[in-house]
């Protein structure tokens, strides 16, 4: 098996209580993932990982940004005659991240603060 690690958003989330009274944990991880096609133009694509947790006491909420480890086993399926892939995740470990807050709409909001100046020029205040 291949070990995974991702950061994504919490989405589909379902609780399920096995039989010995532990809380199994689903949900898919919505994950943005950036590329450049032959012509250098860049393309932003969502992969949704399916992830359980079988020991859900830590578990992530709905809507929450988080960092997940956790081992990767790839399934195939073929449903009226299309075929398609699974990507699966057995969670070891969690992650909670904080997602960068943006204020306004401008290109620029959400960057943080410009440079201090060059602590290694030659003449203070000049370039």
């Amino acid at each position: 098996m291949a070990t995974l690690e991702a950061r994504g958003f919490v989405n589909k989330r379902e609780v399920k209580v096995s039989q010995d009274g532990k809380d199994r944990v689903t949900f898919d991880l919505s994950v943005q993932q950036k590329r450049r096609d032959k012509d250098r133009k860049e393309i932003v694509e969502k992969i949704y990982l399916r992830c359980v947790d079988f020991d859900g006491r830590d578990a992530p909420a709905e809507g929450e940004y988080v960092g997940v480890t956790g081992y990767l086993t790839i399934t195939s399926w073929a449903v009226n005659g299309k075929n398609g892939y699974n990507a699966d995740v057995t969670v070891k470990s969690y992650e909670r991240l904080e997602q960068k807050t943006r204020t306004g709409s401008s290109p620029s909001a959400g960057k943080l603060a410009p440079p201090p100046e060059d602590p290694f020029a030659l003449s203070p205040n000049k370039p």
